[in-house]
């Protein structure tokens, strides 16, 4: 019976998990279309609406790319990364997301990274595919590891050669990337930002003089 009980918890944990990152990819990788504009190698400019394509569904799943439509009637496009050279969509609170294109081999494969700040040494986010959980003994039995896209922090002096940070070396990097504004550097080592308020410190930073 104990067994028995072990197994079901087991099947039961191992669906919700199964659950849940279809539901994250999803809202991921849905078809949300935005206004805005894409960028080519070539300098070719095209603005419409423009969606980022669930993976699943895409042409080849060796490269991101995006859904492209000049208004709302007008068929949809897909436009492959290696066509790409940056797009950019407005937000649903009337901002600006850039996302430029990137070969990094810290990527699970081409695709797109979001611009988080623009300066020397670069800041950007991925959703990168990876085991996340290792299998784990519970009282209940055996939680089972699970993968899937998770966000990542990335920084690097252009698309194509990034590194990954964290928590560890959260401070490093931001004092390397706002190093032109003291009074960010000086908030910073004084931890007045966490990690998970990264956002917040570039907003800060956005804002703060020289």
């Amino acid at each position: 019976m104990k067994n028995s009980a072990q197994l079901f918890n087991l099947i039961f944990i191992t669906s919700i998990l199964q659950l849940l990152s279809l539901s994250v990819q999803a809202q991921i990788f849905g078809e949300k279309w935005e206004h805005g504009t894409y960028y080519t190698p070539e300098g070719k400019i095209s603005t419409g609406l423009i969606a980022k394509s669930p993976r699943a569904k895409a042409p080849d799943k060796s490269e991101d790319y995006i859904l492209f439509k000049t208004d709302s009637v007008s068929e949809k496009q897909w436009i492959p990364s290696s066509s790409l050279k940056s797009f950019t969509v407005i937000n649903a609170n009337s901002k600006i997301d850039s996302f430029t294109v990137s070969k990094a081999t810290v990527l699970s494969r081409p695709g797109f990274i979001k611009v988080l700040l623009d300066t020397h040494t670069k800041i950007y986010s991925a959703f990168i595919g990876r085991v996340y959980d290792t299998p784990t003994m519970t009282p209940n039995g055996l939680l089972p590891g699970t993968s899937g896209p998770a966000l990542e922090y990335l920084f690097g002096t252009s698309p194509n050669s990034l590194f990954e940070f964290g928590r560890e070396t959260f401070i490093d990097v931001m004092c390397i990337a706002m190093a032109d504004k003291p009074v960010v550097i000086k908030a910073i080592k004084k931890k007045q930002f966490k990690f998970n308020e990264l956002n917040a410190l570039i907003e800060y930073y956005k804002n703060a003089p020289k």
